[in-house]
């Protein structure tokens, strides 16, 4: 059920609601809104942090029931140390709060712009927990027969000072759009592959052009044989589904011929093909069209936000299936670049796809910008584990312009090299490049691939998420299921990029 998002200024304590979330740090002291609160209160707030009934400590949440005031109850999210706060502590924290508020039945609730407790206008502040919020509100259970599931209905984003509440209301207003875009590609990530076929792909992508009125181009297998993506088809023969190219357009800055491109996986199942994975695991793989999923929604996003950027999106979609005319361990597929790939693991398609996207999307567009999201590797996992996305990039500005957006957004990255001598691990006897070496670091064998398909003078950046495109509990910001981990570093990096 989607939530609808206010903002307005004013006194936070004279809105009705279920409930108000406030923030406190862990030094307990009670400023702005928590302060006027307590007064309002009779001193109870400061009462019970004396007390140690209530601390600002991160991961500290506090519920207090309120008479004689517009709010029922009265929220203390803790947010830890103020020397350390992070814009993710309270995005994250936010969305427990709100998970909280919806499972005991509230409908309305408002949150604090804290204004006091930070520098500057507050306007990332309330935009991180403006996309907390939201996030919390998504569980996916369309399958649930018979299921009832509480939920947000309104949230307002209060600002109790009058200055600066301009930047205010647009950063709520993103964090809003972005918050609602992720959760349409979270559904794409959580829908069985026998819906979210690659055909199923094209029609989502087919509804946010058309909302937006965006220019839409869909590749079809005619298309692709035209265009010689040898790669793309040969991944997608053991499949009784067409593949897809899905290109889109945003032109926010139409003065302008500079295009940043976006190229995203989208095998909507991979069973590995010929070279079959483990059964163990195997239903999390309708999830590896996530990178697809991403760049598809971003448009949305972009549109309604009004980025002052022109971005393309590729999202290349297809299934990996082991059929009677599956690819197979020792083929050689021409490529839509020229060069020849030998298959030695079918299970390392996503790449091959990505490759025909990349070179299709430089040499259509010419994009100044290109950067790919996958669930490329399970070496993402041992290489950094699940807190951090693996990027490459082989220019030093656009990673710093990542790493900065991946801070702002809560999704940071850690740059691995694209060292040269790991190189000969798919350097082939047969054909130009092979797509696997069965050797470590996969992760970064795998990026150098996709670097043989970089065209000079393209600034590449590639994201591999597969070790964050999923969680198998309810926390922070994420529902159990795909979490969609790379849209919003994406979103802010493009915001980096924007027009000003």
């Amino acid at each position: 059920m989607e939530i609808e998002v206010r903002h307005k200024s004013g006194d936070p304590l004279a809105l009705k609601s279920d409930a108000l979330l406030t923030f406190l740090f862990d030094d307990q002291k009670l400023v702005g809104t928590l302060a006027r609160a307590d007064e309002r209160l009779d001193g109870w707030v400061s009462e019970l942090v004396k007390a140690g009934e209530i601390t600002g400590k991160r991961g500290n949440l506090t519920v207090l029931h309120a008479r004689g005031v517009a709010f029922k109850r009265l929220f203390i999210v803790g947010l830890g140390k103020r020397e350390s706060f992070e814009l993710d502590f309270m995005r994250n924290e936010a969305a427990t709060a709100a998970r909280k508020a919806r499972e005991i039945g509230c409908k309305r609730v408002s949150a604090d712009v804290p204004h006091e407790l930070v520098d500057g206008d507050a306007s990332s502040e309330a935009r991180s927990l403006t996309e907390g919020i939201v996030l919390a509100n998504y569980k996916f259970t369309k399958y649930l027969s018979g299921h009832k599931e509480r939920y947000l209905e309104l949230l307002t984003v209060i600002s109790a000072t009058k200055g600066g509440n301009g930047k205010i209301e647009n950063a709520v207003r993103q964090g809003d759009l972005l918050a609602h875009a992720t959760q349409v590609a979270r559904d794409m990530c959580n829908e069985p592959s026998n819906v979210m076929t690659p055909a199923e792909v094209v029609r989502v992508a087919t509804g946010i052009a058309r909302r937006n009125k965006l220019p839409l181009k869909v590749l079809k297998l005619k298309d692709m044989q035209r265009l010689g993506m040898g790669m793309l088809m040969g991944v997608a023969k053991g499949s009784a589904h067409e593949p897809f190219v899905v290109v889109m357009e945003h032109r926010g800055d139409p003065k302008s011929k500079e295009w940043i491109a976006l190229v995203g996986k989208g095998i909507t199942f991979d069973s590995g093909g010929i070279s079959i994975k483990p059964s163990s695991g195997m239903h999390h793989m309708k999830r590896d069209m996530t990178g697809a999923a991403i760049v598809v929604t971003l448009m949305d996003y972009f549109a309604k936000a009004g980025v002052r950027a022109n971005v393309v999106s590729v999202a290349p979609t297809c299934e990996n299936m082991p059929g009677g005319n599956a690819y197979k361990p020792g083929d050689i597929l021409r490529s839509m670049s020229g060069k020849y790939v030998e298959i030695t693991n079918t299970d390392a398609e996503g790449r091959l796809i990505l490759g025909d996207a990349m070179t299709y999307v430089q040499r259509q567009y010419k994009p100044s910008v290109m950067i790919d999201v996958a669930t490329l590797t399970g070496g993402a996992l041992m290489a950094l584990g699940a807190g951090l996305i693996p990027a490459f990039s082989n220019d030093d500005e656009l990673y710093a312009q990542l790493e900065k957006a991946g801070k702002t957004s809560g999704e940071p990255v850690y740059r691995l090299p694209l060292y040269p001598i790991y190189k000969k691990g798919i350097r082939s006897y047969f054909a130009d490049v092979k797509n696997s070496s069965f050797s470590a670091p996969a992760t970064i064998k795998g990026a150098l691939f996709l670097d043989e398909f970089v065209e000079k003078p393209t600034k590449w950046a590639h994201l591999d998420i597969a070790a964050v495109f999923a969680v198998d509990k309810d926390q922070g910001i994420f529902s159990r299921g795909g979490t969609a981990v790379g849209m919003r570093v994406l979103a802010h990096l493009v915001h980096l990029m924007e027009k000003k």
